[in-house]
């Protein structure tokens, strides 16, 4: 049995309240389906399951379900037109062995009918003691004698099973049955009625239930209890327990939380809907179908897949858990596909959060060697660039108050914001550092716990040599990872500190010439516990003369740009699906906080800008950075912040002058997360070591190489012999090793 950690408390698939508000908790959602599709004999049979007695039931029924349907279907009147339109109404008899227990049944009203049939129907010996000579009891002062046995001789059919009439059973102890039902008021069970288990119908003689219902006019608790009596005894036999079987239990409070239709419903008569087949149908129709999807409404990854979080749970637990050697672990691609936004745990009334499940899942399958590394190989190599050859401590002379943390994102976004925000701190705060690192998600969101550790370490390890300062963030993801993963390091955005002391930083204020004075915020996806950040950034923009509208998701409720978790490589057609929606949002123009929101909306086509460039009269960017531009930004804003003259860095920061690509190929290089260095290293190497194909149709060369666990091939052009200089005409990549030492 699937044990589940994390989704224990979801009530998706819970039942709804017409189930919950029927005492016998008919499956009503399944019988209304049924009817939609004009299936009146699949109807019919699930409503024969659940009430046993239908022709008998629509006439006895109170109409719990209705009081308790949102959406008021008459839900009676559709059990009628079942009844009167099945044309198919036998018997299910089960092709199973004969039983060797013996069941008795002490009473042949509706309740004990009920027992039986449970029992019958599943080949156990089953005898009914009826004191009177006719079957029915209390159904006898409502409805006439015909209709009763018409519908106990249908539901039967050719189940066998005895009845005895005229005989009182006035002791158990004459009975020689394996399990005995009591179904009667008699007095002289009075003692095991008042000890019995009101769940299970059990009393404290072994083997021996009691479901009378304590409403004398309550029928379809009658079938209820009988249904609940007949599950008990069935456990009885076949293991002993008189714990009762859970899945039968009454279960009466809905846990799902209220859902109203979305327009006005007409209803049309009881009668009409009953007797015409059309209108039947049409009554159906209006059902909404209760459940609880608000993560699945609000997730492009949960509705992508359509998976529920329990379902979500039990591919990941399959996938982390498959044995070693097997080819193909069942939804490993999906666990690959969350932007572990953190949306679901927002929404969800009790804060299930799928993001913890895949993240879990993802530090399993590396363990194991079972994730695909290709899939972030990228990422992988870029954080370890930040880490390395443009990771910077810049820190003051005397005391540090403040460390300022851009984020390797920020770094790269080939504009001044590093640079003014930290000119802006040292001016008003002189303890200030600057600390060009990462906070390690990469390395998180491709389950490597151990690299992610390692890199929050050397990160604390500046924070305790520096003092224990403050830290400030200007990455919204950077102050999420390091408040949770290092709640020790106090934390605040750059945004919240700006904006409280803006009375004396009034000229930055000032309102930004050329642009638009109405936007729309779109909050990042890590800002959502983070409401001091989201209202200052507000604060700033009215500051500045700017209008914001606010978007459907926002603040708590803040949902993923389309960046999180790297999902781009594990599922380009989600990662589309999710900037789609997050651009559609409104027709205004975008003001946001996160760089990787303001890269995506830009190369979408949707007019977007960093609220940084309002805060510091920044020119915005039109195209976010080439991927061959990145790690260049980075270098050349390390080198700026030394104040050196470095040849070392000027070597590393230009990508080889002798080599051209066009705007349009480094663009199709950027769907690709292919770098500019890499093309020139394939196109250098191919050259020296004369492994180059050569197309005389096109008149070019095609070069390849293996970068890490991708193979790149290269087409280009010979612009000139002396100096070699080349053209790259197009460039595409896959998964594959070619040749050699690669191929081992």
């Amino acid at each position: 049995m699937t044990t589940y950690l994390h989704t224990a408390d979801c009530v998706e698939g819970s039942r709804p309240p017409c189930t919950c508000g029927c005492p016998a908790n008919f499956n009503v959602k399944e019988f209304v389906r049924k009817i939609t599709k004009g299936n009146f004999n699949s109807a019919y049979r699930e409503l024969s399951n659940g009430l046993l007695f239908p022709g008998i039931t629509t006439l006895v029924c109170e109409e719990y379900c209705r009081i308790n349907c949102p959406a008021q279907v008459n839900l009676l009147a559709l059990e009628k037109a079942c009844v009167s339109f099945a044309t198919s109404k036998d018997s299910v008899r089960y092709n199973i062995p004969r039983k060797p227990y013996k069941v008795a049944v002490i009473g042949a009203g509706l309740a004990g009918m009920a027992s039986a049939l449970k029992l019958a129907s599943k080949n156990y010996d089953v005898i009914v003691y009826e004191q009177t000579s006719i079957a029915g009891g209390r159904l006898h002062k409502i409805l006439d004698k015909e209709i009763i046995d018409y519908e106990f001789n249908l539901a039967f059919g050719d189940i066998p099973y005895a009845i005895e009439f005229n005989r009182k059973i006035e002791a158990l102890d004459i009975l020689k049955a394996d399990a005995i039902i009591i179904t009667t008021g008699n007095p002289i069970f009075a003692d095991l009625v008042l000890k019995k288990n009101p769940v299970t119908t059990a009393t404290e003689k072994p083997g021996v239930f009691h479901c009378t219902s304590i409403d004398k006019n309550n029928f379809i608790e009658e079938i209820a209890l009988a249904i609940v009596s007949a599950a008990s005894a069935e456990r009885y036999l076949k293991t002993g327990a008189m714990s009762g079987e859970p899945e039968s239990f009454i279960q009466q409070a809905c846990t799902l939380p209220p859902i109203q239709p979305e327009r006005i419903l007409t209803h049309a008569e009881e009668t009409e809907i009953s007797s015409d087949k059309e209108t039947a149908i049409s009554e159906a129709n209006m059902c909404v179908y209760c459940d609880c999807n608000i993560c699945k409404d609000g997730c492009e990854f949960l509705k992508h897949f359509n998976l529920s979080p329990h379902l979500v749970e039990r591919d990941a637990m399959m996938a982390a858990n498959s044995m070693k050697g097997l080819k193909e672990r069942v939804g490993s691609r999906m666990i690959y596909s969350c932007n572990v936004c953190g949306h679901c745990k927002s929404i969800c009334p009790h804060d299930i959060s799928v993001e913890d499940i895949l993240l879990d899942s993802k530090k399993l399958l590396f363990r194991d060697g079972a994730f695909a590394p290709a899939l972030h190989e990228y990422y992988l190599k870029d954080m370890e660039s930040v880490m390395e050859e443009t990771y910077l401590f810049d820190s003051p002379p005397g005391e540090i108050d403040y460390i300022l943390f851009p984020g390797c994102q920020v770094t790269a976004a080939g504009s001044d914001y590093t640079e003014s925000a930290y000119q802006y701190l040292k001016k008003f705060f002189p303890g200030t550092g600057l600390l060009m690192s990462c906070c390690g998600i990469p390395a998180l969101w491709a389950g490597d716990e151990k690299l992610f550790r390692s890199v929050l370490m050397k990160n604390r390890d500046v924070w305790n040599e520096s003092g224990k300062p403050k830290f400030v963030f200007m990455c919204p993801t950077c102050l999420k990872t390091i408040q949770r993963e290092l709640p020790e390091i106090e934390a605040l955005s750059f945004f919240e500190l700006f904006a409280s002391g803006s009375n004396r930083s009034c000229k930055s204020l000032e309102n930004t010439s050329g642009l638009a004075k109405e936007w729309a915020v779109f909050d990042p996806c890590s800002s959502s516990g983070f409401p001091n950040m989201q209202y200052a950034v507000r604060d700033i923009s009215a500051a500045k003369g700017i209008t914001l509208s606010e978007l459907a998701d926002s603040f708590s409720s803040a949902r993923c740009c389309g960046m999180g978790g790297h999902i781009y490589m594990s599922n380009k057609p989600l990662a589309k699906k999710t900037v789609a929606r997050a651009t559609s949002l409104s027709e205004l123009p975008y003001v946001t906080y996160c760089v990787n929101c303001r890269n995506l909306f830009l190369a979408a086509g949707k007019k977007c800008v960093h609220i940084l460039d309002f805060m510091f009269d920044l020119e915005p960017t039109s195209s976010p950075p080439h991927i061959a531009d990145i790690r260049r930004n980075r270098l050349g804003l390390k080198k700026r912040i030394q104040s050196v003259d470095s040849i070392e860095l000027e070597a590393l920061s230009n990508i080889k002058s002798d080599i051209f690509i066009p705007e349009s190929i480094l663009v199709e290089m950027d769907r690709g997360l292919i770098s500019a260095d890499d093309v020139s290293d394939v196109i250098l190497q191919s050259e020296s070591n004369s492994e180059i194909f050569y197309d005389n149709k096109k008149n070019i060369f095609i070069g390849h190489g293996r970068i890490g666990l991708t193979t790149l091939w290269v087409e280009y052009l010979k612009k000139s012999l002396e100096p070699p200089t080349y053209e790259v005409v197009d460039v595409y990549s896959h998964r594959i090793i070619i040749g050699g030492k690669d191929a081992e």
